[in-house]
């Protein structure tokens, strides 16, 4: 099983080299044959000259390369439909959030079929996510990430549930729907009041 993540250019809320060592150690806890370790940066993450460099992760990049324990992918930015792309081509993917309410991602992962493993903070296990780990201060709890990951292993070996997935984009899009009539009856309601507020005080005059 391919496990995924994507480091992009290393947000505020993303974790850092803490959470690619535990990836790291809890893949290697798991076996070869169980999971593969594959993270995903932009290249400027290993640019000096850029905002976004992290020396610490370089470091662990360049291990990695030499002991084989990850697949580390140095990448330009992705467009919408290369994020899917990517993916699209994952069993697993790992969200590294620290702190966040919702995420799109994960929402996306349930539509193609990825399993998504995410960290326990806002409401992310609520958007469909069931395999959870729990942060410490900077780094995931050893016990937590392989529980999840070895949840996410099994689910992700049953294959993926393309009516399951195509039920849970179109549950989705009619959620989208009625959001979108309420916060347009929200608006309307917002503008006939505001009307009658401007005629009363004109009658008043």
């Amino acid at each position: 099983m391919t496990v995924g993540v994507h480091m992009k250019s290393l947000r505020a809320n993303a974790g850092r080299v803490e959470l690619l060592r535990a990836l790291t150690t809890a893949t290697e806890a798991l076996g070869p044959q169980q999971a593969q370790l594959e993270v995903t940066l932009h290249r400027e993450v290993a640019d000096p000259a850029s905002a976004h460099h992290d020396p610490e992760i370089v470091a662990w990049a360049r291990h990695q390369d030499e002991a084989g324990t990850a697949c580390v992918r140095w990448i330009d930015p992705l467009d919408d439909a290369g994020f899917t792309a990517y993916l699209a081509a994952l069993d697993i993917s790992v969200l590294p959030h620290r702190w966040g309410t919702h995420s799109g991602w994960v929402e996306q992962c349930l539509d193609l079929g990825v399993v998504p493993v995410v960290p326990d903070v806002g409401h992310l296990q609520e958007q469909g996510a069931r395999h959870v780990y729990t942060w410490r201060g900077e780094e995931p709890t050893h016990e937590s990430l392989v529980t999840a990951l070895a949840g996410a292993i099994t689910q992700a070996r049953t294959g993926r549930d393309v009516r399951a997935a195509t039920a849970w984009a179109d549950h989705r899009a009619r959620q989208d729907v009625v959001s979108h009539r309420e916060h347009a009856a929200a608006h309307h309601r917002a503008v006939a009041a505001h009307a009658t507020g401007v005629g009363t005080r004109e009658d008043d005059t």
